[in-house]
């Protein structure tokens, strides 16, 4: 599915669930909602790139890589999701005290 299509019904309203919980700053329920959407349609490289968006809000770098590395699999051409596997290895590898999970490095 990647990017294109229309989600069905009940993982719209979960991602727009998700999408308001981030606006707030409940990085942690919009999590759980993008996984709740995820597990419905577990094809769409959107859900994995806003689920990293809120691991790396969380600070939860290597989460947000394993998720943006997925979605950029999904979709090659979905440029969020390149953008988010980016700014998770810039973090992991211009922080000293982490260390980078070697999904992100392998890019």
């Amino acid at each position: 599915m990647s990017t294109a299509g229309v989600l069905p019904q009940d993982a719209e309203r979960i991602k727009a669930e998700g999408n308001a919980l981030f606006g707030k700053g409940d990085y942690a329920n919009a999590i759980d909602k993008y996984t709740t959407a995820i597990s419905i349609v577990p094809d769409n490289a959107i859900l994995y790139a806003n689920r990293s968006a809120c691991y790396m809000a969380l600070k939860r770098y290597g989460d947000a890589g394993t998720d943006a590395k997925k979605a950029t699999e999904l979709d090659p051409s979905y440029s969020k999701g390149w953008g988010r596997l980016g700014a998770a290895f810039e973090v992991t590898m211009n922080d000293s005290t982490l260390s980078p999970r070697p999904v992100i490095a392998r890019v």
